[in-house]
């Protein structure tokens, strides 16, 4: 009874967590660039499974861990990386990617990465993002009066080429994980990135995404998606709360029948 009651109770946590993060899709529904994240339930079994699969050695000296062994479902979050719907805007500085890309800035803790192309110019000239972070191209952030992005990456300030967008893969990066703000940064524990299938077509292998100056690439939520998965959610949760009050009647009934013989 007790394992039934922790099954219920960790089903609510999984069904929690699936809410928060449909909420915070839909609240980005409209944030330009915008990566859908979804939850993955999965049993101990299959956590189990994926630990011994695991083919990273452990250190010298130490085995490996498996853990504990409860019941239930365990809830992990991945990214989606499908590419999102490619909206016209006619701004010179609005670029989209289409397929494996991301584009490089500096921001004040190091080197992040983002799919969001509405860069402008601030008040030093300077290329940068919407939250007025310096876009690097060829490495530097660039600035001038006059600035001009071309189709294959190309940055052009004042007539001069100052270089090429910084346009990386995941493959050159290795994992990333989501730091808010609709950055992401390398390395370190994240969730896992799931691509879909792009868009971009006619992609040479060494450079696997596609270029579009003016236009954005919009978030990949589907809102009735997300709301309907919402209410599955909502009705999960509530299924586990009452077969979890169950439990701890029948458990509160037995325990009084204990005590009284």
């Amino acid at each position: 009874m007790l394992r039934g009651i922790y099954a219920s109770a960790t089903g609510m946590v999984a069904q929690a967590r699936r809410l928060d993060v449909l909420a915070n899709n839909l609240a980005n529904a409209a944030t330009v660039g915008y990566k859908r994240d979804v939850t993955i339930a999965a049993t101990f079994q299959d956590l189990l499974q994926e630990r011994l699969d695991d083919r990273v050695p452990p250190a010298p000296g130490t085995t490996r861990a498996v853990g504990p062994v409860p019941a239930g479902t365990a809830v992990a979050t991945a990214t989606r990386l499908a590419d999102g719907p490619i909206k016209a805007t006619g701004r010179p500085l609005d670029v989209a990617l289409q397929g494996d890309g991301f584009f490089t800035i500096l921001t004040p803790e190091g080197i992040r990465y983002t799919r969001a192309g509405n860069f402008d110019q601030d008040g030093q000239g300077r290329l940068v993002t919407a939250a007025g972070h310096p876009v690097l191209v060829s490495g530097r952030p660039v600035a001038g009066r006059s600035i001009v992005i071309r189709e294959n990456g190309e940055v052009w300030v004042d007539g001069l080429l100052a270089g090429t967008l910084d346009i990386v893969t995941t493959d050159q990066v290795g994992p990333l994980r989501k730091v808010g703000d609709n950055l992401w940064a390398p390395g370190g524990p994240g969730a896992p990135l799931v691509g879909g299938a792009s868009t971009a077509t006619g992609q040479n292998p060494a450079r696997p995404w596609r270029l579009l100056v003016g236009f954005l690439e919009m978030s990949n939520v589907e809102p009735i998606r997300e709301m309907v998965e919402l209410i599955h959610a909502t009705r999960t949760f509530e299924a586990n709360q009452k077969a979890l009050q169950a439990q701890d009647q029948a458990l509160g009934r037995a325990v009084n029948d204990l005590v009284g013989r």
